[in-house]
């Protein structure tokens, strides 16, 4: 049985500041989403759920925990194909809610390869309560990117 090479993903951390840098961009190609301002998006007619809001959530134990949790999934999933290597970026983005819990996981970008997206988004439904986002000291829900990058060789 052959394991994954962890440097393999030292790659997350790179691809994890990504999502920091355009959350608006992902935001603004969504369908069914109206643009409030800034820091803010209306999907539902009463929800507001923000994308820059003054305090992010937290994954318990920060980001190093999140990367870790992530790699740790990937290597649980026991996923690995010698003679078929796949490599890819799947974007995922879900809801942390006022109470730090994961709901409405979505695929932003494919790899075109379902196993992949399903396995991504399995990864985050899976995932622990988080530290909830707050604006004006009050509880929101924030809409969080995640890129997970998969490299089975």
């Amino acid at each position: 049985m052959k394991t994954t090479n962890f440097p393999h993903y030292f790659a997350l951390i790179a691809i994890f500041l990504l999502f920091l840098s355009t959350p608006e961009i992902i935001i603004a190609q969504s369908k069914n989403s109206k643009v409030l301002s800034d820091s803010t998006y209306y999907t539902s007619g009463k929800d507001t759920i923000y994308i820059k809001p003054h305090k992010y959530p937290v994954f318990p134990g920060g980001e190093a925990e999140l990367l870790n949790y992530v790699h740790k999934q990937i290597e649980l999933t026991g996923y690995y194909r010698e003679q078929d290597p796949i490599i890819g970026l799947v974007i995922v983005s879900f809801i942390i809610n006022e109470n730090g819990k994961v709901s409405n996981i979505k695929v932003e970008r494919s790899v075109d390869t379902y196993t992949l997206d399903k396995l991504a988004v399995n990864i985050v439904a899976k995932m622990p309560v988080w530290e909830s986002g707050e604006n004006n000291n009050k509880k929101i829900k924030v809409r969080y990117f995640l890129p997970v990058r998969f490299n089975f060789r």
